[in-house]
């Protein structure tokens, strides 16, 4: 018979180090490990957005943005803002099943409502250049007529 076929019941190995035992804690005081505490939900009457409003959001800003451009000097960078914004709150309002309708609507009133606003702002700041025009023709007109008298047609003395 060979060693690897002995008869009769065998014996369990026995663990030559005995139970796994915990270290001990420098200090003094017994780990417990504690349950992590649990969040309770939002209340009923706080609905957490839905996703996939991200873009509809974005056209709001955009929108935003476009009208204060439009206020300002950098009225042809509001417009293309709002060529922007009118494209994607197209593609927003497009996506129905993803909400924001409310939101991409917004976003395309205000790109539309820049539209206006730097056509305005345009037209008002276009006539002081065209009064500005009309007195350099002027002052070049005195100057013609009267060379010696500079400083008296710019109006300095």
């Amino acid at each position: 018979m060979q060693p690897w076929q002995q008869s009769g019941p065998q014996q369990p190995p026995s663990q030559p180090y005995g139970p796994p035992q915990q270290p001990p804690n420098p200090y003094g005081q017994q780990y417990t490990p504690q349950q992590q505490p649990s969040y309770a939900p939002a209340p009923a009457g706080h609905a957490a957005p839905r996703r996939g409003q991200g873009l509809a959001i974005t056209t709001v800003a955009l929108g935003l943005v476009a009208v204060l451009l439009a206020l300002t000097t950098l009225r042809g960078v509001g417009l293309a803002v709002a060529l922007v914004t009118a494209i994607l709150a197209t593609i927003a309002l497009a996506a129905k099943s993803q909400g924001g309708t409310w939101f991409a609507v917004t976003g395309l009133v205000l790109s539309m409502l820049s539209l206006p606003v730097a056509f305005l702002v345009w037209t008002l700041s276009a006539e002081p250049a065209q009064s500005d025009a009309e007195r350099q023709k002027a002052l070049q007109e005195c100057i013609a007529k009267n060379p010696e008298k500079v400083l008296e047609c710019a109006g300095w003395e």
